[in-house]
């Protein structure tokens, strides 16, 4: 071990650190908001924001789905129109609100019944 570590010190380039390793970068609209929020707080908030004020109506928030409205936003949630696992994207234009039965409902159906 210790011929190898004088290796390096009197020839450098022969132990130099390869630069080999290439990282894939993910676009922030292919994650879920959650994994947004790790990584930007701030447009996760934006994103989420932005679908609240698109569900805002003069008496609360409607769900996209059964068109309940509500006063605030405890039973609702942040939901994606085309899912991510089906090439949706985290982008406004992409999210919507629904109640949480509504919610529970899509998750439990099958592909293109809801």
């Amino acid at each position: 071990m210790v011929d190898i570590e004088l290796a390096k010190i009197s020839d450098p380039e022969l132990y130099a650190p390869e630069e080999n390793v290439t990282y894939d970068k993910v676009a922030l609209e292919s994650l879920p908001l959650d994994k947004i929020r790790a990584v930007d707080p701030a447009r996760e908030e934006e994103l989420r924001e932005g679908a609240f004020a698109k569900a805002k109506t003069s008496s609360g928030y409607v769900c996209a789905h059964c068109g309940e409205v509500f006063p605030n936003r405890q039973f609702l949630h942040v939901d994606h129109i085309v899912p991510l696992n089906k090439g949706g994207r985290s982008v406004r234009d992409n999210l919507q609100i629904l109640c949480r039965s509504c919610n529970a409902k899509k998750g439990d159906q099958l592909e293109g019944e809801y």
